[in-house]
């Protein structure tokens, strides 16, 4: 990549197209997903535990422009429309109250009366089919004691106390029962009913079959149809009685099977959420939107297809081990690192530092000097005509020498040869959650700063803690700190052992750290000291900035903290060492890495 290429990456490329009528200034794009993901993966350390922080909490562009909501946020959403459905409907809504049972069980004692006369009626007339149509009536005396003894049992669970609450209300399912009754009673009561029922009976009164059929539709029916509205009445309260419902309007039918619907819908999305973040793909969107409507549905909708867009861009992929991140979507991340870096320089006092050196030779400055063989041939025209005027003591013609020739300085770009030594102690997350995030941010935009700018360079991640080890550049995404010390001994020792394999080049330890050394290798084996600053550890870690200062490498140390301790050691090593030391925040600590890389990379020809 051109350093062209490279500036334009870190201050950003806008691209302009006509307008087709598809495009959705407002929705989410595959950009701003994975700059949130980038985000939280940096924090966690985890892509998996990152893509739940992402799902779970949603994220806005850092255009602000264009946001989407989190699962969180939209279950919070069903949380309240249950506590609205709860506190709006009556737990009563499917009781009677004693009254109204009672009323009941006298009306369907009135029908069974009326009934066993109209069949006794229907014997006389038909004795040669009294034998069938006495079992008939035995059949539908028991579906009748059936019914009886579901009123009872309800009469009987009916305190006292519960007569006050329900009395008043005049429910559907009771004016829709006693209407049942009422009807039945009424038509067996009619004798003009009784007439005509036998008067179409007498046609076919040989018809044993034609008979029976008559009255299963008198009868048989209407009991099956009063018996089939208990069931869905006590399936309905039995739902009911799932939910503390609190409120004081009562539910219809109707309207209670929708609400007790929507209610379970609820329950089922509320349990998906607490359990089912891994294949948010399988998220009901119909229930989302009965429950909550269109837009919410629409929402989540977006969320579901995050991932399978972030597959579709090459950023994201799927393996056997889970997600993972594909080349692509590392550069992507370093990209964002030194992006977010460069973007808060842009609000301090350093200027505007995205114009980066590009070019193999440097650039060109203002100021000029004689030329020396290697010099970029940049002529200035004018200054070499006056070298020859004054050399020659003479008017034209202006004989002009090579001595003559004034050239503009340029900026030398040097290969570099660099080590990051990240602190993994406890400390870098206990105490600032952000020391360890901006730690790794400024590696990884170091990282795609050297990638996309100065290909020659080299760069190393070394990791210390206990132990100091070496962290390959594409796992340093999923860098995360442990319940270590700090061993800063061994992680320059390991960090010399890297830039030794680079001859001939610049060579420094950029070591960020919140804390003092607390660990050191004496004699093969691991000491460590929590207290203070034990002079056993000091002396092999000096020494080993002393190593370093043997060979030639510079260290610049960067303190995240103003612990005394830390202080007075690196002032001691920086002695030593003849580095530079820098007390800075989280937040600035990427601007003061990346100027001072830059500012090394520019030294002047003299």
């Amino acid at each position: 990549m051109n350093g062209v290429d490279g500036v334009e990456e870190i201050m950003g490329r806008v691209r302009y197209s006509r307008w087709d009528g598809t495009q959705d200034p407002f929705r989410i794009g595959v950009d701003d997903a994975m700059d949130a993901l980038a985000d939280a993966l940096l924090r966690s350390g985890d892509l998996e535990w990152a893509w739940q922080q992402l799902l779970r909490r949603g994220f806005t562009s850092e255009d602000g422009y264009r946001s989407v909501r989190g699962l969180d946020d939209i279950m919070r959403e069903v949380e309240r429309k249950k506590k609205e459905l709860l506190n709006k409907y009556s737990p009563d809504s499917f009781k009677l109250d004693q009254e109204q049972l009672q009323r009941l069980m006298e009306q369907a004692q009135a029908y069974m009366e009326r009934l066993q006369e109209f069949m006794q009626q229907l014997m006389q007339r038909f004795p040669q089919h009294s034998e069938q149509m006495g079992e008939r009536l035995e059949e539908l005396y028991q579906k009748y004691q059936q019914l009886r003894e579901r009123l009872r049992d309800r009469l009987q669970k009916r305190g006292k106390n519960e007569r006050s609450r329900t009395q008043r209300s005049q429910s559907e399912m009771y004016e829709q029962l006693s209407r049942m009754l009422e009807q039945m009673n009424r038509l067996l009561s009619d004798p003009r009913f009784l007439e005509n029922f036998l008067r179409n009976l007498d046609a076919s009164a040989a018809d044993l079959n034609n008979l029976m059929q008559n009255l299963d539709q008198l009868t048989d029916e209407q009991l099956d149809q009063l018996m089939n509205f208990f069931d869905q009445i006590e399936q309905l309260e039995q739902l009911l009685n799932k939910f503390a419902f609190r409120g004081p309007e009562m539910m219809g039918l109707q309207q209670g099977q929708q609400i007790l619907r929507q209610m379970q819908q609820i329950e089922d999305l509320l349990k998906f959420a607490r359990w089912g973040y891994g294949d948010l793909e399988d998220m009901d969107l119909d229930a989302i939107r009965e429950v909550l409507g269109r837009e919410a549905a629409e929402e989540m909708e977006e969320l579901q297809r995050l991932r399978q867009m972030l597959e579709e861009a090459g950023l994201l992929r799927q393996t056997e081990n889970g997600m993972q991140l594909t080349p692509a979507g590392q550069r992507k991340i370093g990209a964002k690192a030194l992006r977010d870096i460069f973007k808060e320089m842009k609000k301090s006092l350093f200027g505007n530092h995205q114009a980066i050196v590009r070019g193999a030779s440097g650039d060109r400055t203002d100021d000029t000097k004689l030329y020396e063989f290697g010099d970029p041939f940049y002529l200035d025209i004018g200054q070499t005509l006056k070298n020859a005027i004054i050399r020659q003591h003479k008017g034209v013609p202006v004989d002009i020498d090579p001595a003559d020739f004034e050239v503009y300085r340029t900026e030398l770009l040097t290969r570099s040869s660099t080590v990051i030594m990240v602190d993994l102690s406890h400390s870098m997350e206990l105490y600032d959650y952000n020391r360890f995030t901006a730690a790794k941010k400024v590696a990884l935009a170091l990282e795609n700063l050297i990638r996309t700018q100065f290909p020659r360079d080299k760069l190393y991640v070394v990791g210390f803690g206990d132990y100091a080890r070496q962290v390959k550049l594409d796992d340093l995404p999923y860098l995360s700190v442990g319940p270590e010390h700090t061993n800063t001994q061994e992680g320059l020792e390991l960090s010399r052992k890297l830039l030794s394999r680079d001859s001939g080049s610049n060579k420094q330890i950029i070591m960020i750290t919140d804390g003092r050394p607390t660990a050191a290798r004496i004699n093969g084996r691991l000491f460590i000291h929590t207290w203070g600053l034990h002079p056993a550890i000091l002396e092999e870690t000096y020494m080993a900035a002393e190593r370093c200062r043997r060979s030639q490498i510079t260290i610049n140390t960067f303190m995240l903290a103003d612990d005394y301790y830390l202080i007075h050691f690196v002032k001691e090593m920086t002695r030593i060492c003849r580095g530079r030391a820098f007390y800075t925040t989280p937040g600035r600590l990427g601007e003061y890495i990346l100027v001072d890389y830059i500012n090394r990379k520019r030294k002047r020809i003299a």
